[in-house]
Order: structure tokens, then sequence, then C-alpha cells
């Protein structure tokens, strides 16, 4: 959260491009990754959308595009970020911020009902429903 007088006219974003350099990871950095993003007192995990690379090692630089993964947050371009999962860690800048939407949901599917082979345990009903909660 920010304290930020209004004529700033603030924008938080879901989506943001930084340029990093891989300091170390065990094998390849590519497109779908998720990691840890430290920047300023922001951390949250983001995913890796697209590089200007196939793939990433260690001591490689990149323009990346990333995406949080939670919730939209207050980013300004320059500003230093640290990108780290496990063993893997990365340092960069943010070079662009994308002011946009948050992402569409998942639609979420209907239950099927459940067969179970198991008739001493389920008092001789094959199928059981779970009831919808909609």
């Amino acid at each position: 959260m920010f304290l930020v007088d209004e004529r700033l006219k603030p924008t938080a974003c879901w989506e943001f491009e930084g340029e990093i350099l891989v300091l170390h990871h065990p094998t390849t950095i590519s497109p779908k990754y998720q990691a840890m993003v430290h920047c300023g007192s922001i951390r949250q995990t983001a995913t890796i959308l697209a590089m200007n690379k196939d793939h990433l090692r260690t001591g490689d630089k990149a323009l990346v595009h990333f995406q949080f993964i939670k919730q939209p947050e207050l980013l300004k371009p320059g500003t230093r970020m640290v990108f780290r999962e496990g063993r893997t860690k990365a340092v960069g800048t943010i070079v662009n911020i994308s002011p946009n939407p948050p992402p569409k949901p998942i639609p979420v599917t209907k239950l099927k009902p459940r067969v179970h082979h198991n008739k001493h345990r389920y008092g001789g009903n094959k199928t059981r429903t779970t009831p919808n909660t909609e």
C-alpha cells in the first residue's frame, strides 16, 4: 500500500518489462517460469510471459516481460529489482510498465459425479454426487 498524492495519478500494473541479468541458475529459464520479484517494498511472485531470447542461463542478460500472480502493484520505471527462486538469482531494472486490467479468471467447471467401487464404505451406492454450492 502506498500513500500518494492523487495529482500524480498512480496506476497499479499487472505486467511490466525488466532488463535482467541472471546471476545464477542451475539449468535454463524460459517463458512460464515463476519466481519471487522483490522491488522496493514489493514482494510478489511473477510469471515470465515473454523474453527477447529463447532461454536464459547464468550470466545472460535479457529484456523480460513479467506478470504478477496475485495483485497489481505500483511500480516506476527505473526501479531496481531482484528476481529469485531457490538457488536462482537475477537482478535488473524495470524498463516499462503496462497498466492494464487484471487477467481473466479461469472458469470453474461443475463437479462430475464420483464413482466409488468400495460398496462397504459408501453404503452400497456406486455414485455419490457432491452438491453444488452456487
